[in-house]
């Protein structure tokens, strides 16, 4: 549909990924630019810890809250790119583990409930 748009500013590396143009897309994320054109497309990303992946990958930007993480079209595909990209350095290194929780009965989106925060000056929150 060309009257909309996946959103972010990884819009167009979720796009592509979504139509079958590449396996793995790298997006950087400060307030979304992951996540949401992910959940647009209906594939995953993952806003990785600070620093988890490093900045030399893919475009660089200021290095004070943008954080790298990648997109994929399953949970495996996911899994395997944080393994494949996460290199902690310096103090970090020995506070911060990159693990993954085993859940093989999640494997779709469709399987995972999703928290939407309703309102900004509240504690409330709507699962479905």
């Amino acid at each position: 549909d060309l009257s909309r748009t996946p959103g972010g500013s990884s819009g167009g590396s979720a796009a592509a990924l979504c139509a079958g143009l590449t396996a793995l897309e790298l997006g950087g994320d400060i307030g979304g630019s992951i996540r949401v054109p992910a959940a647009c497309c209906g594939i995953f990303g993952h806003k990785s810890t600070l620093s988890a992946i490093p900045f030399s990958y893919g475009p660089t930007r200021s290095h004070d809250i943008v954080v790298k993480g990648p997109l994929s079209r399953s949970s495996e595909d996911l899994e395997l790119a944080m393994k494949l990209l996460a290199h902690i350095e310096g103090p970090a290194k020995r506070a911060l583990t990159i693990k993954l929780p085993c859940n093989e009965k999640k494997k779709h989106l469709k399987d995972f409930r999703v928290a939407i925060w309703m309102y900004s000056c509240s504690r409330r929150c709507k699962t479905f």
